[in-house]
């Protein structure tokens, strides 16, 4: 449990840093590809997240089914591009 708080703690230091970092370079970028370079990032970023999940559970022993886990990547990947457009 020790172990995992501390993976945990270094996690959310690294995506504080992550976001600060994506925050500057969007705002750095030529009128009209703010929303597509978003749109393209978040995507990645949250269907990464979503995928390397399922996969660390099948590789812990945890049931997992390969469909419902595409399923919800693309849900993912959908609703961030509702959300940004």
């Amino acid at each position: 449990m020790v172990a995992v708080g501390l993976v945990w703690g270094a996690t959310n230091a690294l995506m504080r840093r992550g976001a600060l970092v994506w925050d500057r370079r969007s705002r750095c970028l030529p009128a009209g590809t703010g929303a597509v370079r978003r749109w393209a990032d978040l995507p990645v970023t949250n269907a990464t997240t979503f995928a390397a999940t399922a996969v660390a559970a099948a590789l812990l022993g945890e049931a997992t089914r390969a469909a419902p886990a595409a399923l919800g990547t693309a849900l993912i990947l959908l609703g961030v591009w509702v959300c940004i457009s």
